[in-house]
């Protein structure tokens, strides 16, 4: 018997992760993300290759270069917002930066740290 447990216990540490980190898809970010506080308003616009931040009426497009699988590594949000990108964007001016992204189970909500503090993002 404890044998098994050393063979499974391996595979199952492996294999979990794994077809958790197959259900999330740069796709589920796709579409509209709204925030809305008593002072703005942010639009997010997430498709392949342009991300579209509208903030207050200010509209502002970037082409997203690369998405990469992340893990949120954030103590105070790992538990609601477990997984996301980090997404290579090349700013306005020509230079390429990197922003996080992450979303909820429910791929409903998403975090910016980043760009957008702690607001929760909600799809549309």
């Amino acid at each position: 018997m404890n044998k098994l447990v050393i063979f499974v216990l391996p595979l199952f540490l492996f294999i979990v992760p794994c077809s958790m980190a197959d259900e999330l898809s740069q796709s589920d970010f796709y579409g509209t993300w709204r925030y809305t506080s008593q002072t703005e308003t942010l639009t997010l616009i997430f498709t392949e290759s342009v991300w579209t931040a509208n903030i207050n009426g200010e509209t502002l497009n970037v082409e997203i270069l690369r998405w990469e699988p992340v893990d949120n590594n954030n103590i105070n949000t790992f538990q609601l917002f477990p997984n996301g990108f980090r997404i290579t964007i090349r700013q306005l001016s020509g230079n390429v930066e990197s922003t996080f992204v992450y979303i909820d189970r429910e791929k409903r909500r998403i975090i910016m740290p980043e760009f957008s503090r702690d607001a929760v993002i909600t799809k549309q």
